[in-house]
């Protein structure tokens, strides 16, 4: 028997193997339909290219992700073989992930066996310079869900919103969060040295250790004398 995998139109063809001089015969074509339900989710994520009827449903590696960056994410109703099931035009689809801080698009269903969240349809966007995964889940269907390979998440390119952030003691940089640290700073005592760091990060304050600054730290204090402006080595610097 021949088991075919991939929805589409199929040319079947007999060759001589041994010996190799008769004349092959003509080509038969043959119609390959999907299954009629859909059996699980297929999330691509960019960089891959869907490849139904392989073993995984897509190939390549995902790409490397920028955070704040809007990412297009397409989310597909397979069959066994990963072949889009075309009648499901009803199936719920949730994106998850395990970054904590991300933008989530609204939940969104598929038609004709795809569904495509983009900028347009809500945007789904990494805040956090990290690795993780993506999460595509169905709320309506009892069906295996699909999730990405781990994907790199850079800090954002600089720019405009490219910021410097200042850290006291009692504070602790967040990176991907609204005000970029948590904790309150403590009191100082006049006179004691007490170190401060200083970051060069995104707009989403994911620390960017490849450009070059010199920071210099200003004070209301009218009696304290100022430090000498540092250079930033790997993003960061502290003044002590």
């Amino acid at each position: 028997n021949v088991t075919l995998l991939t929805q589409m139109t199929s040319l079947l063809q007999v060759v001589s193997v041994s010996p190799s001089t008769y004349a092959a015969s003509g080509s038969v074509s043959i119609v390959v339909n999907e299954e009629a339900t859909t059996n699980k989710l297929l999330l691509v994520m960019p960089g891959e290219t869907y490849a139904p009827g392989s073993s995984t449903g897509k190939t390549g590696p995902p790409n490397t992700l920028a955070a704040g960056t809007t990412a297009t994410l397409t989310v597909y109703a397979v069959d066994k073989q990963w072949n889009k099931v075309r009648n499901d035009s009803s199936t719920q689809v949730r994106i998850v992930t395990i970054d904590p801080n991300d933008v989530h698009p609204p939940d969104n269903v598929v038609t004709g066996g795809t569904v495509t969240f983009s900028a347009a349809s809500g945007p789904w966007y990494p805040r956090t310079a990290s690795t993780i995964t993506v999460t595509a889940m169905p709320t309506n269907l009892n069906v295996p869900g699909s999730t990405s390979p781990v994907v790199t998440v850079n800090p954002g390119n600089p720019g405009p919103d490219a910021r410097l952030q200042i850290l006291a003691a009692g504070e602790t940089g967040a990176p991907g969060t609204l005000s970029g640290k948590t904790g309150t700073p403590g009191p100082w005592t006049a006179g004691v040295s007490t170190g401060v760091r200083v970051n060069l990060t995104d707009d989403w304050w994911n620390l960017r250790t490849g450009d070059a600054a010199t920071v210099g730290l200003a004070t209301s204090d009218p009696y304290a004398a100022a430090p000498a402006n540092q250079p930033l080595v790997s993003g960061t610097t502290v003044f002590n």
